[in-house]
């Protein structure tokens, strides 16, 4: 089984998201704009997220994916998987991967990751501007679950 970077598996499923696209545009079958415009939408920011995660990753051990550390002037460590994380935003939920270092001389602490949790900021105005149109919290509540369930 061949050894992909997430980012790599990630390319993989948008241009399979796009390729089915074109067919269906070419067969005259795409009535649902919003849905597959809202996947590429997803994939997308997932695809360009992880490629920032990944580069953030592949800086602090001073060397690429799958690649062994050379001389002393690089880091001790080395790429350990991935943990999944979650991100709620205004087209659903998305998923990315942190990259986990192990056995380095400093801890890996990725700076994205602060950025990643909770909710993204169209999605707080949006429940905002529910709320102010006299939508109750449990309204408000059941909207946002259906709107970002997958």
């Amino acid at each position: 089984m061949e050894r992909l970077p997430k980012s790599e598996v990630l390319r993989k499923e948008l241009n399979q998201v796009l390729a089915g696209i074109f067919d269906d545009l070419d067969e005259g079958k795409l009535e649902e704009r919003e849905s597959w415009l809202s996947m590429v939408m997803k994939k997308g920011a997932a695809l360009i997220l992880q490629e920032l995660l990944e580069k953030e990753a592949t800086e602090f051990l001073g060397r690429d994916h799958y690649q062994r550390a050379k001389g002393e002037e690089n880091r001790s460590g080395y790429r350990n998987g991935y943990e999944p994380r979650k991100i709620r935003t205004g087209e659903g939920k998305m998923e990315v991967y942190l990259p986990q270092v192990r056995g380095g001389e400093e801890l890996f602490r990725t700076k994205l990751g602060a950025f990643l949790k909770g909710n993204t900021e169209v999605l707080e105005k949006l429940t905002i501007e529910m709320y102010a149109r006299g939508l109750s919290t449990r309204d408000i509540e059941d909207a946002l679950l259906e709107a970002t369930k997958d």
